[in-house]
């Protein structure tokens, strides 16, 4: 089946995958969804009707898909009461060869730091607009998981699943079967929070300021059971080939709001994403001209974006939401909100409890 097929059975775009219908996925996940629903019992070939998908054997002969439909399951399972609790069992039972050469790439690494250091760079290969960073303080490791685009309910099931995939995994992979000492997660705490302490030696949290999962600073150097370095070095390079071709395929826009969004506290400039996509600001403005689009629009679109989602998910001060979206005045932020929204961030909290 061609590209062009594939894109034939997704629903048309919503508002909230404006600049992202044409994103794909690892078709492979919605595989494991699939097995997972008929395996309860429930009726999979509705939900993925509901997502656009009219043949389910259809994803099967592909390699990705786009987000949207994706997404449209997600959500459709999230939302279903019978099936809380469903994207932590759907993290433990999908396995590392899933991701492909990234997993198998992960199973021959050396240590935990390389198999983090891989994720953050190839992460894009399995699912566009996931962004993982590691960072490492004297004590703690945390991997920072974010999520840039989609509904909330969409985010929590992705970043459910990922959270306990990498725990469940990084668990699997150590000789002394570590677990990570704290999980913390945007959303709100669901019914089925004891799920979670499966995989957890320590607190889970929810309503946090960042999805993360942290280990102490010793796991990063724990040998990993599997470990082959000559394919480790070969593997990584494919990953490499994976990456360049598949950013090959994607607009400027896109990549320009995904380095926003994993940078949007810092306010960042055109001339810093610029460098980062390693051109200059001119050729950028005009590639993104092109598109129909321009580095301003980008960033209060991804602002408000996430200011909706803070006021409507979180208990955050105005204060505290207009920091995290990079404003150095909280006037500035209520201001550009209401330009928008057409009332202030307080009021449309309100209006949206």
């Amino acid at each position: 089946m061609s590209h062009k097929s594939v894109q034939s059975i997704c629903l048309l775009p919503t508002g909230e995958f404006k600049l992202h219908d044409l994103v794909s996925s690892n078709s492979i996940y919605l595989a494991y969804v699939d097995e997972y629903l008929r395996e309860l019992g429930e009726d999979s070939e509705f939900v993925f009707k509901a997502a656009g998908v009219d043949n389910i054997e259809q994803l099967r002969q592909v390699p990705r898909v786009p987000t949207e439909v994706m997404a449209k399951v997600y959500e459709r399972v999230y939302r279903n009461p019978r099936l809380g609790g469903f994207f932590i069992k759907l993290g433990e039972r999908i396995p590392l060869t899933a991701h492909g050469n990234l997993g198998v790439a992960f199973l021959v690494s050396p240590n935990i730091r390389t198999i983090l250091q891989m994720l953050q760079r190839f992460t894009a290969i399995a699912i566009p607009w996931v962004n993982i960073q590691l960072d490492e303080s004297p004590h703690q490791a945390t991997i920072n998981i974010q999520i840039s685009a989609g509904s909330a309910d969409f985010k929590a099931a992705l970043v459910e699943s990922i959270v306990i995939h990498i725990a469940h995994h990084l668990c699997n992979l150590l000789p002394s079967g570590h677990l990570p000492c704290a999980l913390e997660f945007q959303h709100s705490q669901p019914e089925y929070v004891e799920d979670f302490y499966h995989h957890v030696a320590g607190e889970v949290r929810f309503n946090a300021a960042r999805n993360c999962v942290v280990y102490p600073m010793a796991v990063l150097s724990v040998p990993v059971k599997t470990a082959d370095r000559l394919n480790q070095g070969v593997l990584e390079q494919q990953c490499a080939e994976e990456l360049r071709l598949l950013q090959k395929q994607t607009s400027q826009a896109q990549l320009v709001r995904g380095l926003i969004v994993q940078n949007l506290s810092a306010s960042p400039t055109i001339q810093w994403v610029a460098r980062q996509m390693s051109t200059s600001e001119r050729s950028l403005r005009r590639r993104l001209q092109e598109e129909g689009e321009s580095f301003r629009n980008l960033l209060a679109q991804v602002r408000h974006e996430e200011a909706c989602r803070h006021l409507r998910e979180t208990d955050w001060r105005i204060e505290r939401i207009a920091k995290q979206l990079g404003y150095s005045e909280t006037a500035s932020f209520s201001l550009a909100f209401r330009e928008v929204a057409g009332v202030s961030p307080r009021q449309w909290r309100e209006q949206s409890s």
